[in-house]
């Protein structure tokens, strides 16, 4: 997920919004990383819904965890501002 004011070049973090269990209280959003200058944003729009790729640089060390945050749940970027 990511706000459509969102374009490359603005800063942002990640973060991992798990998903729940059915009749369990969600746990808190993960900060994944932060502070990032994104790249490209590619939307595409469907009938079913829309598809968003984000290119990010990052350091060796937040490729593993932004991979692996995917396969728990959401990914939601958030734009900073200042």
């Amino acid at each position: 997920d990511l706000p459509n004011s969102l374009v490359a070049g603005d800063r942002a973090s990640i973060y991992l919004v798990e998903d729940a269990e059915p009749g369990s209280f969600p746990s808190d959003p993960e900060l994944i990383i932060s502070d990032i200058n994104l790249g490209a944003i590619e939307r595409k729009e469907s009938n079913f819904g829309a598809d968003v790729a984000i290119t990010v640089a990052v350091g060796r060390t937040e490729v593993l965890d932004i991979l692996r945050a995917t396969t728990f749940g959401r990914l939601v970027v958030v734009k900073l501002n200042g």
